[in-house]
């Protein structure tokens, strides 16, 4: 079964003549790129697994901000006392089933000009919308109501792990991550065919956010399924979740080009998506990886996953002695959020949501319940697919959005045969172009850490700083960057990046003025946090009021502290309480004084953040280019092209 026969896993796709392959005795070949071919010396493996730990490390902690500034965000605007609000009411599944909206035939505007769809739905009118979308046409409400109704009343019919037989196809098409890239899938589509009998495919989550077209490629996905549901199998990711969909954009797309309703529709689909599946009973496919609890694969069927919700049961959320059903919701969170670790055991993962699992784990698993292959997703990785432990150790990342957040990786499907002794197939491509910056924005991430942690960053150094010069060491300040920020970077190499040396010292001082923000400042995901809350405005001028006690018209950190204090009295009990003001604070304090006052904490929930930490960073971004033309620095990564 998969590799266990002793085969190495093969890599081509289509398109143009193969090249030899250095790692493999196998042939393999490239989706061409949109941009021309030129030749490169190869790069510098030490600089590219440093880029990628950057990258990798900054994603990370960005979604353990934004998963803690969610669920507090939530929880002061539903549960801080303060002038009564309303809010409408979510849809139920059993309202979405019933609305007389999507029963019948669908009466459309005369002026609406683009796809029309059959009740029920057919093979045309996927490949019209298909079309349709390639010309960035956008689908009629009534239509988007139908393809979530139909899908939705399909998916709360399945169990949380799907058992799947590949055969009487040769093989089934496993996609990873899309992330709102219309171009990747249409590109699989195209070279792949459309799923079919003879053709199945699973798509294994986080088909939303980052990208600009989230909603083209999740109503893609769900016309299919809908269409074919016995052939095509979805199943969820970290990101088809509500609390993540405020913060990095599906939210903000959907209401942009639908309204609220189609969003909270969207939101109660993806809560009914399984969250496995198996194929032949010998190779296990989930977006992230292995829960802490529940080991064996046959009780995940008993956990009640539309009950998950991602700000109410991450690592924070849940903890100490926990009861089943909070056991329960731990290893969907595990499933969703977890990630390979080198070390044997496991931790709680830094994301602020599931674990870091190691080889032994993923072995034990394997053998407790006779799985041969473990396929997941979740993590950008630079060929589109990766062997985290080696090929002897069978788990394998498969990652399907090239070029993603403009990191220069190549995106990647895989083929299982039916045939167990036949290893895994997989095809690389990039759907587009590349302005390739992979270092600036590296940087661009960076900035935002260091800006967050200045006041930290300062204490410390000056507490080396024993004769008050306003200088430490190199070697010192490596040392304090590193305790404080905890992100394992060479900091030597980085070092010309971000500050100036003089003399083998660095003026601590100069170096944190120059990560200053105005008060508009934010990045862009904590801009996202607080745009979700913008309507709510009137509520949440009433809520700074009931944090600033002494009515001055700011809140400081005392302030801060002593309401979320009347905070934490009013949470249900489901919901653990806020125990660090500090970070909190810091999180909204975008002028970095240690108080918040009525103009800025009205202004960070504006639509229009200003993007001044951009035109700042530009500098930078200046330098980084000489550099790397004077050739003091290495080329980062580059997918291949051919």
């Amino acid at each position: 079964m998969g590799n266990k026969q002793g085969k190495p896993a093969r890599s081509k796709s289509v398109g143009d003549k193969p090249v030899a392959s250095k790692a493999k005795e196998t042939t393999e070949k490239i989706v061409p790129s949109n941009e021309a071919a030129t030749p490169e010396s190869p790069p510098d493996q030490e600089e590219i697994i440093e880029q990628w730990k950057l990258f990798n490390d900054l994603e990370n902690r960005e979604e353990a901000d934004v998963l803690q500034l969610s669920r507090f965000l939530h929880a002061l605007h539903d549960h801080m006392p303060a002038s009564a609000t309303t809010t409408s009411a979510k849809p139920t599944l059993q309202k979405l089933i019933s609305s007389d909206e999507h029963i019948g035939p669908i009466d459309i505007s005369d002026m609406y000009k683009g796809v029309h769809l059959d009740q029920p739905l057919s093979l045309a009118n996927v490949r019209d919308l298909i079309g349709s979308y390639k010309r960035a046409a956008c689908l009629h409400r009534s239509y988007v109501v139908q393809i979530l109704g139909d899908a939705t009343r399909l998916l709360q019919a399945l169990p949380n792990v799907q058992r799947v037989s590949i055969a009487p196809a040769k093989h089934i098409t496993i996609i990873g991550d899309l992330h709102g890239q219309l171009d990747d899938l249409l590109l699989i589509l195209r070279e792949n065919g459309l799923p079919s009998a003879t053709n199945p495919y699973i798509f294994n989550g986080d088909f939303v956010d980052r990208g600009a077209s989230s909603i083209e490629v999740v109503l893609l996905l769900l016309s299919l399924f809908v269409l074919y549901p016995r052939h095509v199998f979805l199943n969820r990711g970290n990101h088809e979740d509500e609390s993540v969909n405020e913060r990095f954009g599906f939210k903000k797309e959907c209401l942009a080009k639908y309204d609220v309703e189609v969003y909270d529709l969207f939101s109660l689909c993806f809560q009914h998506l399984p969250i496995a599946t198996v194929l032949d009973d010998r190779v296990l496919v989930l977006h992230g990886g292995l829960p802490r609890w529940h080991p064996l694969l046959a009780d995940w069927d008993a956990i009640p996953r539309a009950d998950f919700f991602g700000t109410k049961h991450t690592n924070r959320s849940l903890k100490g002695t926990l009861s089943p059903p909070d056991q329960a919701m731990q290893s969907v969170c595990d499933i969703l959020w977890s990630d390979p670790q080198p070390e044997r055991g496991w931790k709680e993962s830094f994301r602020g949501a599931g674990i870091q699992y190691g080889p032994d784990l993923v072995k034990d698993f394997l053998a407790t319940n006779s799985l041969a292959l473990i396929v997941r997703s979740h993590e950008c990785v630079p060929n589109g697919f990766a062997w985290p432990f080696g090929e002897q150790t069978p788990l394998v990342t498969l990652f399907s959005a090239s070029n993603y957040t403009r990191a220069g990786n190549a995106g990647a499907f895989m083929h299982l045969s039916a045939d167990a002794t036949e290893p895994p197939m997989f095809h690389r491509y990039r759907a587009t172009a590349s302005e390739h910056d992979f270092v600036g924005g590296n940087l661009d991430g960076l900035y935002s850490v260091i800006l967050s942690h200045r006041d930290e960053l300062r204490t410390a150094f000056e507490a080396e700083d024993a004769s008050n010069r306003g200088l430490v060491s190199v070697d010192t300040w490596q040392r304090v960057v590193e305790d404080v920020l905890h992100m394992g970077l060479d900091w030597a190499k980085l070092l010309p990046l971000v500050t100036s040396v003089d003399h083998g010292n660095v003026a601590y001082i100069a170096f944190l003025d120059r990560y200053q923000s105005s008060t508009a400042d934010a990045t862009p995901a904590k801009r996202q946090a607080f745009n979700s809350l913008y309507r709510h405005r009137y509520r949440i001028e009433a809520l700074f009021h009931a944090l600033d006690r002494d009515g001055n018209g700011v809140i400081t950190l005392d302030e801060f502290q002593a309401g979320l204090a009347i905070l934490n009295q009013h949470l249900p009990k489901d919901i653990l309480p806020f125990d660090h003001p500090d970070e909190l604070l810091r999180a909204i304090d975008f002028s970095h004084d240690n108080r918040v006052n009525i103009n800025e904490f009205m202004e960070s929930f504006r639509l229009h953040a200003n993007l001044t930490v951009q035109a700042k960073w530009r500098r930078a971004r200046t330098k980084l280019k000489a550099m790397h033309h004077l050739g003091m620095l290495k080329p980062a990564v580059r997918a291949d092209v051919a």
